[in-house]
């Protein structure tokens, strides 16, 4: 109403308006491209703040990128690395990307992989690692920890505990 009126206003003082909406038109455009990346992190923002696929203090895996979450805002989020850097994720690159959340289990599998010479026993090797998993509290009851062989590599025979933890925010401390 208030455009209206003014450009009303204008007309009858003589003073063309066609060049002065021309003008802002192409301005309104203008400024609607360059802000075209804020709009869309902060819909994106929203988005992930309503559907959260995770929460401050989880762990994840994003963009080929581990760490635990730090803080959500509307334009991006940050996320803390192993390497205690903070990597700041655009919010609409983030919902672009798959998204690993090792925080939302009721059990979280940790993969801890290390090699054996080809002269020692894998059997042997299995027990050693296994006897290491005896009575530890933070593994989740329901899970039997796992030592398999995943490749045999020229020099080495590779080898991975598997193990499940009942609280999924140990899973940094366990694979260290």
């Amino acid at each position: 109403f208030v455009a209206f009126a003014a450009v009303t206003v204008l007309s009858q003082l003589g003073i063309q308006v066609a060049p002065l909406i021309a003008g802002l038109g192409i301005a309104g455009l203008a400024i609607g491209f360059a802000a075209q990346d804020t709009v869309k992190n902060l819909i994106a923002g929203v988005t992930i703040l309503l559907d959260r696929p995770f929460r401050v203090g989880d762990n994840i895996e994003l963009q080929d990128t581990f760490g635990t979450v730090e803080e959500i805002t509307l334009r991006s989020t940050r996320v803390r690395t192993l390497d205690n850097q903070i990597a700041i994720l655009p919010n609409a690159k983030v919902i672009e990307e798959k998204i690993l959340n090792h925080s939302m289990h009721r059990a979280l599998r940790v993969v801890v992989p290390f090699g054996i010479a080809y002269k020692e026993s894998p059997q042997e090797a299995r027990e050693t690692v296994l006897a290491l998993t005896a009575d530890d509290a933070r593994l989740h009851p329901d899970y039997e920890p796992q030592v398999v062989v995943t490749a045999l590599n020229d020099s080495s025979v590779d080898m991975e505990l598997r193990i499940f933890l009942k609280d999924p925010g140990l899973e940094v401390p366990v694979r260290f």
